[in-house]
């Protein structure tokens, strides 16, 4: 059995979240972290800040020693959105 995390990057800073991973990386059990990858906050005020998914995944990544950094839904470009029909 596996077992991982996942963060939210919405109306949150780009140092509380750091912390967040940098803590969980230090957490045998945990084997990847997840976050998603929308443009805005989805389940709270969606003016609020959102951190961008794939930045976000590769400064996840330079910044933590051992977790795997995923990323849910992610998107085909160009592909997104969907051409209409």
């Amino acid at each position: 059995m596996r077992f991982a995390f996942k963060t939210a990057p919405q109306n949150t800073t780009w140092p509380d979240m750091l912390a967040v991973w940098k803590e969980a990386d230090d957490i045998e059990i945990f084997e990847s972290g997840w976050t998603f990858d929308h443009f805005y906050p989805i389940f709270s005020d969606s003016a609020g800040p959102c951190l961008e998914g794939w930045m976000t995944l590769a400064a996840l990544a330079q910044a933590t020693r051992r977790r795997s950094p995923r990323r849910v839904i992610p998107r085909s470009w160009p592909t997104w959105p969907p051409p209409s029909t």
